[in-house]
């Protein structure tokens, strides 16, 4: 069994899996899982990166976007906390700004960056990005001069944006690698430690 969002998942949870038979339990979560074969992903590094990157570039009221998609809140608040400890270490502010993933929720939020005062916004991923990027432009919001973006992922549609968009990219070990690691949980018990999440900047004309 490969959990997604291990964070959610207990030691006892775990065991009742192996009760019912699982013999293989990999999980990425931010922090190890008393019976799991964990792989590191901590979403609060994906907000640090950002925010770094975005404070480096001289921004200093940021806009951090809380989905409203279903379920991705979840994943949202932790990259919110990432970015609120780097900035708390520097004169920067963060403001949480909630963005649905449709025209008019875009729309909204464009036209109420210049009413926050916002000088740049991490967007959560690259598909919430490219539909602010939008936005803005429809709204006159010049990115970014008036408002830097960063996204998330790495995707193939935030390089073909224009101005391309700066994101962070997730390394992480190959599916080979997990596939393999599962493999060997399900034979023998047992198996090597793989790498954690690295999340890197990737940096382009939106910032």
């Amino acid at each position: 069994m490969l959990a997604l969002d291990g964070d959610r998942l207990t030691p006892q949870a775990a065991d009742l899996l192996r009760r019912t038979g699982v013999r293989g339990l990999l999980a990425f979560a931010a922090r190890p899982v008393d019976g799991v074969h964990t792989i590191g992903f901590d979403h609060a590094d994906i907000g640090a990166a950002a925010i770094r990157h975005l404070i480096a570039r001289g921004r200093t009221r940021i806009g951090v976007v809380m989905t409203q998609g279903r379920g991705l809140d979840a994943l949202a608040r932790p990259r919110l906390a990432g970015a609120e400890s780097v900035a708390v270490r520097h004169p920067a502010t963060v403001v949480p700004v909630e963005l649905a993933y449709t025209r008019e929720s875009a729309t909204a939020l464009a036209r109420h960056c210049r009413d926050l005062a916002l000088d740049a916004v991490f967007a959560y991923n690259d598909e919430y990005a490219a539909l602010l990027l939008h936005a803005l432009q429809a709204e006159g919001v010049l990115v970014p001069d008036e408002v830097a973006l960063v996204g998330c992922d790495d995707l193939v549609l935030s390089a073909l944006q224009r101005p391309a968009l700066s994101t962070v990219r997730l390394d992480l070990p190959s599916p080979a690698r997990i596939a393999d690691s599962l493999h060997q949980l399900v034979e023998t018990g047992t198996a090597p430690p793989l790498p954690a999440m690295d999340a890197v900047l990737v940096p382009r004309q939106t910032s």
